[in-house]
């Protein structure tokens, strides 16, 4: 009984510890790109619009505005994702910067505080695109880092891909 007592004491301190021990969010970070044959407007626009969020990436099951203001800093985003284990959650994502055509960054600080990312630069002439999808879990403690940062980092780079694959076909 006192072994018990003594590796639950133990494990208690070490999640204790892990929880408070700051690491480089970054690292449960997922960047990846693709050149589009569409124009750079269009594309941005068609990507960003709300109504088209959940067709593209499929790691959100509804995508719509939480208010009635125009895209921008400070503009609220409601979407509802589906994690394994947890189900479906609703988010509240927040604009955070906003290049019209160019940049829209959302943040949420919701459990795993997701950041995303897209960019978006014309090349060759206008008539090709590169798209850049970045998402971003902002957690640092190591216990995140070493639990469920890494499940997350691999279901971002899933969805991203199967995005990008997506928007290509198109």
């Amino acid at each position: 009984m006192k072994t018990v007592i003594w590796f639950l004491a133990t494990a208690a301190l070490i999640l204790a510890v892990l929880v408070n021990i700051e690491s480089d969010p970054s690292l449960i970070s997922v960047t990846q790109s693709t050149i589009l044959n569409r124009y750079h407007s269009d594309l941005f626009q068609f990507v960003l619009h709300p109504d088209t969020v959940e067709m593209w990436f499929l790691w959100i099951s509804h995508f719509r505005s939480a208010d009635k203001r125009p895209v921008g800093v400070g503009k609220q985003y409601q979407a509802v994702y589906s994690f394994p284990f947890l189900g479906d959650q609703v988010l509240l994502f927040q604009v955070k910067k906003f290049v019209p055509d160019t940049c829209l960054v959302l943040e949420s600080e919701s459990l795993f505080r997701p950041r995303f990312e897209v960019e978006s630069s014309p090349v060759s002439r206008g008539e090709q695109t590169r798209l850049t999808f970045r998402i971003s879990f902002r957690r640092s403690s190591l216990l995140f880092q070493y639990t469920m940062g890494p499940i997350l980092q691999v279901l971002a780079r899933h969805y991203i891909q199967n995005s990008l694959t997506f928007l290509h076909s198109m």
